[in-house]
């Protein structure tokens, strides 16, 4: 039977809920491996008394992690060092971060929700190659999604509502948001800092306390049709050149 701590080096079907743990939840040991946990749920001690991750793993490839209910975690999902790996329809919550990647390629996050995590919702630093579409990040402490040294990331049609920052892109190029919303975020719906050579369309950012989109340090993007509705700033743009700005909304209410 499945236990806190264990490797999974092939695939691993929970049939009943797994915890609290004290440190790690499940631990993926091989490439290849398949977790579906079936939504059962993995559960730790609370960030107080854990210092592990609810599901992690480092230096694979091609790997799959689905079904998945984690909380109580410092991260709920934490991936290092890994290409192929895809995360679809888990639920990261109550933690400090929900789904953490680091230096990773060829990844897809669809149908996932972040919630109630005191950092960051989905986090990814130093990725290559991400597909990020159709989840939802609600009330996360810090933002919803992190994007920074990032290169070729899609995000199309996720939420974040109710974070610190919707959607927070840093130093990265050559990325992609599409059809994506922000709502109810306490600073700003997006913001932009080191963004270049990216493409930003129909995004929509509604009832942001500070602003809709905020570009720093951005260069030569592509920025059309998008729609800021009730922030106090729709579109700011600070230290920021050769941008092509059309067919943009901003509606004050």
């Amino acid at each position: 039977a499945p236990y806190c701590g264990m490797t999974v080096t092939k695939s691993l079907n929970l049939t009943t809920d797994l915890g609290p743990c004290s440190d790690n939840g499940l631990e993926v040991g091989a490439s290849g491996a398949y977790v579906n946990c079936n939504g059962h749920t993995i559960t730790g001690t609370g960030t107080d008394n854990n210092t592990g991750q609810g599901v992690t793993m480092d230096s694979h490839s091609n790997i799959t992690i689905s079904n998945c209910k984690v909380d109580g975690f410092v991260d709920a999902f934490f991936v290092r060092n890994a290409t192929g790996v895809r995360l679809d329809q888990n639920v990261a919550m109550e933690g400090n971060v929900g789904i953490a990647l680091k230096d990773v390629a060829n990844v897809i996050l669809t149908r996932n929700m972040a919630t109630n995590n005191s950092a960051d919702g989905i986090f990814l630093e130093n990725t290559t190659n991400t597909a990020i579409d159709n989840n939802t990040s609600i009330g996360n402490g810090e933002t919803g999604y992190f994007v920074g040294g990032s290169t070729n990331a899609s995000l199309t049609k996720d939420t974040a509502a109710g974070n610190s920052y919707g959607y927070f892109i840093s130093n990265s190029t050559d990325n992609r948001l599409y059809v994506n919303n922000a709502t109810n975020n306490f600073n700003e719906g997006f913001h932009f800092f080191g963004f270049t050579s990216s493409t930003l369309e129909q995004n929509t950012a509604k009832d942001n306390a500070i602003g809709g989109f905020y570009f720093s340090f951005a260069y030569n993007n592509t920025v059309s049709n998008n729609t800021s509705v009730g922030s106090k700033n729709g579109f700011y743009l600070d230290n920021s050149s050769g941008n092509d700005m059309k067919g943009n909304k901003a509606i004050c209410l």
